[in-house]
């Protein structure tokens, strides 16, 4: 029995060959390049939102403002991954922690209205202390001043004007006679004031807000008189033994 032959297959033109492989060719060579295309977006697309995360898409963000944290297996397709994961995450964290993106500007303890009133009050309370402290020490100075004898004062005072005991003898008669050496003499019928009997007593404010009560502010005041006036004690004291007054 006789074998029917097979038929060979029909060659097809050289031409219509070249043109199939330049078809596929193509086909292959237009989904590299879409390829290509894809992966080149998608690492500019990571590219900007690492270098400028306000581009990126809102969605973590506003999940995290809400206080949730979506993960990178429940994130949809095609979303970006939240920024808190990954080598990055613990500086994103602390970055998104911040005063910056936190909206805190001030500390808390400054925009508390109770805080700033327990802080003025504290303020006022420590203004009171000091005022207290400063009068109470006004008390006790004067208190020694009135314990000091405005004598000693005045010939050491005196001294240092290169006056000695000559001089100091005639400062001591003249203001004996004025005043008996009392800081809080007044004579009611001249308004004379003090130890010198400055005329009027306001005028040894020159020497120091404190004439009324200071004995030696009264004496400084009364020897740059004299000097101002006379040269020296002794000469004042002859003009007061002449006129009965000085």
């Amino acid at each position: 029995m006789k074998h029917r032959a097979e038929p060979r297959p029909r060659r097809l033109p050289t031409s219509v060959k070249r043109r199939a492989s330049l078809s596929r060719a193509s086909a292959y060579g237009l989904k590299g390049i879409s390829l290509v295309v894809t992966i080149a977006a998608g690492v500019a697309v990571s590219t900007g939102s690492a270098m400028n995360p306000s581009a990126a898409p809102h969605t973590a963000l506003e999940s995290a403002s809400n206080g949730a944290r979506p993960d990178a297996a429940s994130a949809a397709p095609g979303a970006r991954a939240w920024p808190g994961h990954g080598p990055y995450g613990a500086a994103y964290r602390g970055m998104a922690s911040g005063p910056l993106l936190s909206g805190a500007t001030q500390p808390a303890a400054e925009t508390d209205p109770q805080e700033q009133i327990r802080r003025a009050v504290a303020a006022r309370a420590q203004a009171q202390g000091r005022a207290r402290a400063l009068r109470v020490s006004r008390d006790r100075e004067r208190a020694r001043l009135a314990d000091l004898d405005p004598r000693v004062v005045a010939r050491q005072l005196a001294a240092l004007r290169g006056w000695g005991a000559t001089q100091f003898s005639c400062l001591d008669s003249l203001w004996t006679k004025e005043s008996g050496w009392s800081h809080t003499a007044d004579n009611p019928s001249s308004s004379a004031f003090g130890i010198p009997q400055a005329l009027p007593g306001s005028k040894m404010a020159a020497a120091g807000p404190d004439w009324r009560t200071n004995p030696v502010t009264q004496v400084r005041w009364g020897l740059g008189y004299i000097a101002a006036s006379y040269g020296t004690p002794c000469a004042a004291w002859a003009h007061s033994r002449s006129n009965n007054w000085y």
